[in-house]
């Protein structure tokens, strides 16, 4: 007698069927829980990347800020040193300019009569790195009011008293004929060396 087992059959039918259906539901689940962790970290890495970049903008911002500020600091410096510059300048001529007042009363109370000046300047010389000033007195004689060597050698005695504070030395560097006017004259000029700083200088300095 032949026996079939038909149920064990069926059970084997079902039992692959429910393991192939174990499987496909595994491996969607497996798949949709990758695909859930690349999503998260997808957006995880979206938030990092949004957060660098806006760092890196803001970090750009800064730099082009401090762009600017540097390019204002070297503006500055360059006007500061200009500025340096001018003040040492102005320094220098402040300590190198001259008070007139004094040595021109000098200088007229010393003339005697028909002499008259030309023009008065002043020159500086360094000898042995010591920064020299000088007074240059230029003007004419008429021989026919006075004597030229008698007038000129009366104008620096009378320099070398009144100015005895203000005048070192006093030199005649030359003397000349020259036709002025249609008339006779005498050119001639006269150094004067400047001693130190004098009083009233000295005040204007420290005011």
């Amino acid at each position: 007698m032949i026996e079939l087992n038909l149920l064990k059959k069926r059970w084997e039918t079902f039992h692959k069927r429910l393991v192939f259906i174990r499987f496909i539901s595994l491996y969607f689940l497996g798949l949709f829980f990758l695909l859930i962790v690349f999503g998260i970290n997808y957006l995880t890495n979206n938030t990092v990347i949004s957060r660098i970049k806006s760092k890196i903008e803001k970090i750009q911002k800064d730099l082009m800020s401090d762009k600017a500020s540097f390019e204002k600091l070297k503006s500055y410096k360059i006007k500061s040193n200009l500025l340096v510059k001018k003040l040492s300048f102005y320094n220098d001529e402040i300590a190198d300019r001259i008070i007139w007042t004094d040595k021109l009363i000098i200088i007229s109370e010393s003339m005697p009569y028909g002499m008259w000046l030309w023009k008065v300047s002043y020159r500086k010389d360094y000898e042995m790195g010591k920064k020299e000033k000088f007074l240059i007195i230029e003007g004419f004689i008429s021989p026919e009011i006075t004597k030229p060597r008698k007038a000129i050698s009366f104008f620096m005695e009378n320099l070398r008293k009144k100015g005895d504070g203000v005048f070192e030395e006093i030199f005649l560097r030359r003397v000349r004929s020259e036709k002025f006017e249609g008339r006779k004259v005498y050119h001639f000029e006269i150094e004067c060396k400047l001693k130190g700083k004098s009083e009233d200088e000295r005040m204007v300095k420290v005011s």
